[in-house]
């Protein structure tokens, strides 16, 4: 028993520091601290693990109980991040909606045995009835265009590529274009879309893939270091993408939503870094449930995102856990503030 009980004070005490890590890896930049980024992504295991320890001493009746409990009240305000759990209901008659999806090519190339999906995908589409769709990994085909959508903007990379970012809006689009990313397949772009008489620029974000394999086979089989490092590279890269939107979005008087696949979680420096002072999030705003909107097995990733605008009230907020994607598609009905 006292092996046992040594055992668990250390794991508790390892886990609650780690935590305590994973706090300040949002203020430090990817490029100076190197594979300590790589918490951002174990911070809703670490959040998971201090509540199971905290619960675990209180029935135990022991003060170490106030290691995890302490940890995680210095960081309260992160898991809401996480989780919400009430949501919101408002009055969405004066909203507008915005779907934001990474759709994973509409199936193309046959990631999925359902030869129905990319059809699954436009009835999705068609049911929600969104004003603005914002799509990410976006196979640019006739065949994949939603029907009812007057205008629409995509950007590729290359005049001959087929892959790349999309937007389709029931409202006039002003000018659109890209942020064009550097060495990378990725991409951001941005539209100005005229909502009323208000003008509201969206930005569309692809950041840094990870081009790791999901598949539990796969994650046991890998080199850990070597996944380590490669993780910490993307971060590093998506840091750069990140500087670019940043200088680009600086210059925009709009009110701005910012949505997409950051491929990084709530608790990164890309996240702080792109939501500034200027967003709120709309999980946090009007979410209910665990922030997942990734398809991986075994804890909740939240790393898709609808940043709206302060100047923007959030009415709504919807995760659909569809499997219509390796991704899960956002909906949220937002408004001018009045």
């Amino acid at each position: 028993m006292k092996i046992l009980y040594k055992i668990a004070f250390y794991t508790n005490i390892a886990v609650a520091g780690l935590l305590l890590l994973g706090y300040l890896v949002p203020y430090l930049p990817p490029k100076h601290i190197g594979n300590l980024s790589m918490l951002a992504l174990l911070m809703p295991g670490l959040l998971l693990l201090n509540i199971l320890f905290a619960i675990y001493w209180m029935i135990r009746w022991k003060a170490l109980a106030f290691i995890s409990a302490g940890t995680l009240l210095l960081g309260f305000g992160y898991v809401g991040l996480w989780v919400q759990p009430w949501g919101k209901e408002a009055d969405t008659s004066k909203s507008f909606k915005l779907l934001s999806f990474n759709v994973r090519l509409f199936n193309h190339y046959h990631w999925h045995r359902d030869a129905e999906l990319s059809q699954k995908i436009s009835d999705f589409f068609t049911q929600e009835a969104p004003d603005l769709i914002v799509l990410q990994e976006y196979y640019n085909s006739p065949d994949y265009v939603p029907q009812g959508y007057r205008y629409k903007a995509v950007v590729l990379r290359k005049a001959k590529d087929k892959i790349g970012l999309a937007l389709f809006s029931k409202h006039k689009l002003l000018r659109w274009g890209s942020l064009q990313f550097e060495n990378t397949t990725n991409n951001g772009m941005y539209a100005d879309v005229l909502i009323g008489k208000d003008t509201i620029r969206v930005y569309n974000l692809h950041l840094e893939s990870f081009h790791v394999s999901t598949k539990e086979d796969d994650l046991f089989t890998e080199d850990k270091q070597q996944l380590v490092e490669n993780i910490t590279q993307r971060f590093e890269r998506q840091q750069e993408q990140v500087a670019r939107f940043v200088a680009h979005q600086s210059e925009c008087r709009y009110p701005m939503i910012v949505c997409g696949d950051f491929n990084n979680t709530a608790y990164s420096y890309i996240y702080r870094k792109l939501r500034g002072n200027r967003l709120n999030d709309a999980f946090q705003e009007a979410g209910k449930g665990f922030g997942r909107t990734f398809e991986f097995k075994y804890f909740p990733m939240r790393i898709d995102f609808i940043l709206p605008d302060k100047r923007l009230e959030v009415n709504n907020f919807k995760t659909h856990y569809l499997e219509l994607s390796d991704h899960f598609p956002l909906t949220a009905s937002l408004q001018m503030a009045e």
